[in-house]
């Protein structure tokens, strides 16, 4: 018998090891960039790349990867500026949104993959103004999920700024005081907007937050000229991230080896990454493609979650354990 239990706890150890080590990892989530699909406080299995094989990767996929960063925004978030090396650089978690070889577009906030719409995530969540003819009891918000962000009011009207899911917008829409709701959308080719987003640096191209697109993410032996509009989208990739030792961006041209090349062939995969909280998420928007081998892992199921404001009973979010990723 007590053989036996040995036997037993020394399988389950080794099984344990075997796992970390080859198969899963454990993460936290430490920002509300994905809010609802996982909250700050879960903690999670996510496979690893020896796991899973890249080629198994889809669009809706909520991945871990090192964040790659972009020399056209720079920052302190610990991209390839701050750690050369990747396996240094800091682990983001977002939804996988197009894999390599998708012409992607954002119009009005709705994404387009190779010109079809997509269905947003079921607990994506987007930022609205709502008119109201009376005060609205803060309670509702609360029971429906619903974040309040600022409010006011001018002539008899009551407007309250808010990020909520499409689900949540619906049933608030059925309350009688609820007058309008007004969606919050930066405009195409506003050049003015703080939240304009990738490339940077071409003054023709005037992609935001809400309306980007349309562009390629970049695929294995996938070749393109290098025109100025390209130039903008990949110089990025093609100088910090494929692999290329002696390429440089210069004067508007891009070389490797000293010598200017005017087409390019890509070396790996890339990926664009969205928080499904979309105005609340630092993502590839607004810092670009994620490469291949910076991919670290596919978010599986919830083990544990804690409500660091819940009091000492309420700490544990039960309903939220060994729940899967969706």
């Amino acid at each position: 018998m007590k053989k036996g239990l040995i036997f037993i706890g020394i399988s389950l150890f080794t099984i344990y090891i075997f796992g970390r080590i080859f198969v899963f990892d454990f993460y936290s989530v430490p920002t509300g960039a994905m809010q609802n699909s996982i909250i700050v406080g879960d903690y999670f299995f996510a496979s690893k790349k020896l796991g899973f094989s890249l080629g198994d990767l889809k669009r809706g996929d909520i991945l871990n990867f090192h964040y790659p960063g972009n020399p056209d925004k720079p920052d302190n978030y610990g991209g390839y500026e701050r750690f050369p090396q990747i396996a240094d650089r800091k682990i983001y978690i977002k939804r996988c949104v197009g894999i390599a070889g998708d012409v992607i577009e954002s119009r009005n906030t709705d994404i387009y993959i190779n010109g079809k719409l997509t269905v947003n995530p079921p607990n994506s969540q987007k930022y609205h103004k709502i008119e109201c003819n009376s005060n609205v009891n803060p309670d509702i918000f609360k029971k429906l999920g619903i974040m309040l962000r600022g409010q006011s009011s001018e002539a008899g009207k009551y407007y309250y700024d808010i990020n909520a899911t499409e689900s949540a917008l619906a049933e608030l829409r059925k309350y009688d005081f609820v007058t309008n709701v007004y969606p919050e959308i930066i405009e195409a080719g506003d050049s003015e907007t703080p939240f304009r987003s990738f490339p940077y640096s071409n003054n023709n191209i005037f992609n935001n937050r809400d309306n980007f697109g349309p562009f390629t993410v970049p695929k294995k032996g996938m070749k393109i000229t290098l025109d100025e509009r390209n130039i903008a989208y990949y110089k990025n990739v093609i100088t910090l991230f494929d692999h290329n030792e002696k390429a440089e961006y210069k004067d508007g041209k891009i070389f490797i080896d000293g010598k200017q090349i005017t087409e390019y062939t890509f070396n790996q995969d890339y990926y664009f990454m969205m928080g499904d909280n979309r105005y609340e998420s630092d993502d590839s928007r607004y810092w670009g493609f994620v490469p291949a081998d910076h991919i670290v892992g596919k978010a599986v199921f919830i083990w544990m979650s804690i409500d660091t404001d819940g009091s000492f009973f309420n700490k544990i979010r039960w309903n939220r354990l060994f729940s899967l990723i969706k």
